[in-house]
């Protein structure tokens, strides 16, 4: 299924199929009660709700960077793991 964002800002927006026009998920990203992470950057939490409103996936950020992926039940962690790479470097 291709999928196309709703607006330019992807970590609050819809995900819309383009040949029904209709609203597959829900993306929304709030800031963890404003805290700071020791590095002093921003945590933020990106949850993707589908059309029932259940979350299916969490993103924990750590500034722009994302810590903690998990997809419904499963975590995957951040993303050297998710790609399976040390050695590429992900800013």
């Amino acid at each position: 299924m291709i999928l196309k964002f709703g607006t330019s800002d992807i970590l609050n927006t819809t995900l819309i199929d383009p040949r029904t026009r209709s609203v597959i998920y829900n993306i929304t990203t709030l800031p963890i009660n404003e805290e700071k992470s020791p590095s002093d950057l921003p945590l933020r939490r990106t949850c993707i709700y589908d059309t029932e409103g259940c979350v299916v996936g969490k993103i924990g950020w750590q500034g722009q960077q994302p810590q903690d992926i998990a997809i419904v039940d499963e975590t995957v962690g951040d993303l050297t793991r998710l790609f399976g790479s040390s050695t590429v470097r992900f800013q």
